[in-house]
C-alpha cells in the first residue's frame, strides 16, 4: 500500500508494537535541512516506539536519553523474529510492525522481502513492493515534505 502522510500517522500513532529500525545512511544522509536520523527521533519520541538501531546509527544515538534505542545488527533482527519466543529486551513484546528508514534501496528490499509475519513499513523516499506499507518514489525535497507533514500530524 502507498502511503500518504494521513495514512502514516494513523497507522503509527495505532500500532502500539511497533519498532524503528533506523539503517546505516540515517545518520549521514541529509533530508531538507535534517538529518535522516533527527526525523528517526521524532517520530520515536511522539510514538514511543524504540529504535533499532543498525549500522553506525547507535554512536549518534547514545546521548540522547528521550528515546529507547539499542544497536542491532539488521539481519539478527530478522532472524530474531523467526524464533517462537521473542527474548530482545529492547521491546517486550514481538513487534508486529518494522518501520525502516535510512536504507539503500537494495537492501531495504532484501530485509522487507524476508520477514513473513510481521508487517512492515518502509519510510524511504523509494517504493518497496514486498513492504506491507511504503511511500511512493520521491525527489529529496518531496520527501521532506512528506516527513515534516507526518511529524507534525503525530503532534
Amino acid at each position: 500500500m502507498v502511503l500518504t502522510p494521513d495514512e502514516t500517522s494513523k497507522l503509527l500513532k495505532e500500532e502500539k508494537k511497533s519498532l524503528l529500525v533506523a539503517g546505516s545512511i540515517a545518520g549521514t544522509l541529509e533530508v531538507g535541512r535534517k538529518k535522516l536520523l533527527d526525523y528517526v527521533v521524532e517520530v520515536a519520541k511522539l510514538t514511543d516506539t524504540p529504535i533499532a538501531a543498525t549500522g553506525n546509527t547507535m554512536f549518534q544515538l547514545r546521548k540522547n536519553k528521550e528515546i529507547k534505542a539499542k544497536k542491532m545488527m539488521a539481519a539478527d533482527l530478522v532472524n530474531f523474529l523467526r524464533v517462537e519466543k521473542w527474548e530482545e529486551p529492547l521491546t517486550p513484546e514481538r513487534p508486529e510492525l518494522l518501520i525502516f528508514i535510512g536504507y539503500y534501496p537494495d537492501i531495504a528490499r532484501m530485509l522487507v522481502s524476508t520477514i513473513k509475519d510481521q508487517k512492515t513499513m518502509v519510510l524511504d523516499n523509494r517504493y518497496m513492493e514486498a513492504a506491507t506499507y511504503s511511500l511512493p518514489d520521491l525527489t529529496l525535497a518531496k520527501w521532506a515534505e512528506f516527513l515534516n507533514e507526518t511529524i507534525d500530524k503525530l503532534k
